[in-house]
């Protein structure tokens, strides 16, 4: 996966809420995650994994690409990249929506702010759907996104989370889908994952 694919699935899930719908009940809301992510393809193939740990509002993304490792760091509405060897990295702002909070961040609001939609039984598991509509800004550029979420009903992990994005009013949806695995819940955060690294120069990517 390039850089620019990861900078463009950052801004894809950009939202505001636009749900007001309340919701307290169902499963517990984890206060952090660690996970292996995979993207569908159109095809129906998986690329990745990519590893995640989020806490709060903070989110590092690790991933292999032509032999290096890639980050992508986020602090709130701020995106960092950068390979490991390079001193050069890129700064990429995420708008107003959804896409600027974490991981964690953005759980509590589709939990809170969305609606509850269904029940799934996979395997002897329970996975309750929760779906949240929202609109946002970035770049001058409106976006409209449907999300739904599938949460184990006991620990509260993510299993598939799917996204449908609309640019302005095209009236045409991109569907981004991610797929959680060897999700582990309230795993304590290896110390500095969520710090930016020494001797890298940050540039704005537009």
């Amino acid at each position: 996966m390039r850089i620019a694919e990861v900078v463009r699935q950052g801004t894809l899930a950009v939202l505001c809420c636009i749900v007001t719908a309340a919701v307290v009940a169902g499963p517990p809301i984890p206060r952090s995650l660690f996970y292996r992510q995979f993207i569908e393809q159109p095809d129906g193939t998986l690329a990745g994994p990519s590893q995640i740990w989020a806490e709060g509002n903070n989110t590092h993304c690790l991933m292999l690409h032509e032999g290096r490792f890639v980050h992508a760091l986020q602090r709130g509405d701020s995106l960092y990249i950068w390979i490991d060897g390079h001193r050069d990295g890129q700064r990429k702002y995420l708008g107003n929506g959804l896409a600027s909070y974490g991981v964690i961040r953005q759980i509590e609001r589709i939990r809170n702010l969305g609606a509850w939609d269904r029940e799934v039984k996979v395997d002897g598991a329970v996975y309750e759907f929760y779906m949240y509509t929202g609109i946002a800004q970035i770049d001058g550029q409106q976006y409209e996104e449907h999300v739904s979420v599938s949460f184990d009903s006991r620990s509260g992990a993510p299993k598939v989370w799917v996204s449908d994005i609309m640019v302005g009013g095209s009236g045409v949806f991109e569907r981004l889908t991610m797929i959680f695995r060897d999700v582990e819940v309230n795993k304590a955060m290896p110390l500095g994952i969520f710090d930016l690294p020494n001797g890298v120069v940050f540039t704005e990517k537009k």
